[in-house]
């Protein structure tokens, strides 16, 4: 076979190959969903939230809440769960004791 003919075969099969790589990757990432509602809720909890925030917003009685009793808490609540979070934010981040005097 001539050089020539082997460079030009070689280069064809390598655009081919980079064709069908970059059709799986663009397959692969359109296909992706990311995370169910009630899971990017109890994130938003998690990371937003003091522990003890959190803890009053659901109801807990556990600080901080555990992620099921987040997320259970998110599927009750999920038209509204943003606006809730972020009025959560204005709650006290720790709770106060009144030792009484010393």
């Amino acid at each position: 076979m001539h050089p020539d003919k082997t460079l030009l075969n070689d280069f064809a099969v390598f655009i081919l190959g980079s064709a069908m790589v970059v059709a799986l990757l663009y397959i692969m990432s359109s296909s992706s969903t990311g995370y169910p509602p009630a899971d990017q809720c109890a994130q938003a909890i998690r990371t937003k939230l003091s522990p003890y925030q959190a803890q009053q917003l659901t109801g807990s009685d556990q600080i901080p809440p555990r992620y099921e009793t987040s997320r259970q808490w998110c599927e009750a609540h999920l038209d509204s769960y943003a606006t809730q979070v972020n009025r959560a934010m204005s709650y006290p981040m720790y709770p106060t004791h009144d030792f009484g005097p010393f």
